[in-house]
């Protein structure tokens, strides 16, 4: 073999890893790229949902229920059952109590539980919190409370 030869083999092969190699670099482009969108579109979602939770917490010789919004966008038309009723029709909370409707970011909202008011007023109560954002997705939180 001639030394024009195995130049010229060697050539082809230099090319065809070039080729081989720029592809390879593509393909990994393109997934980088994805992967970044997939962030993107992940941070916006969270930035427009609410995200629910539940405590109960002594306050001085009574108890509430927290309803808090760790979440980034408001909870609106939010609806709270309690041991399967709406909140306001549940016999632990005092008539006169208002139905929050929306809990903004960052914040919470309480009831105030009237637990002496007879038996079958004690915890656990299984609560269910269902509302809109502007994700565009229902969301739901669900939880027993002692």
């Amino acid at each position: 073999m001639s030394i024009t030869m195995a130049s010229l083999l060697l050539s082809g092969i230099a090319i065809m890893a070039s080729i081989y190699a720029t592809a390879k670099a593509r393909d990994n482009s393109s997934r980088l790229l994805a992967i970044e969108e997939q962030r993107e579109s992940d941070r916006l979602v969270d930035r427009s949902k609410a995200s629910l939770s539940v405590r109960r917490e002594k306050d001085g010789s009574s108890y509430r229920l927290y309803i808090s919004n760790s979440g980034n966008a408001a909870a609106k038309n939010v609806e709270i059952t309690m041991n399967g009723k709406p909140i306001l029709e549940h016999k632990v909370i005092p008539q006169g109590e208002q139905e929050k409707k929306i809990i903004g970011p960052d914040s919470e909202v309480s009831y105030i539980l009237a637990e002496s008011m007879g038996k079958g007023n004690n915890p656990p109560y299984i609560i269910v919190i269902s509302w809109d954002d502007d994700s565009d997705k229902k969301g739901r939180y669900e939880t027993t409370v002692s």
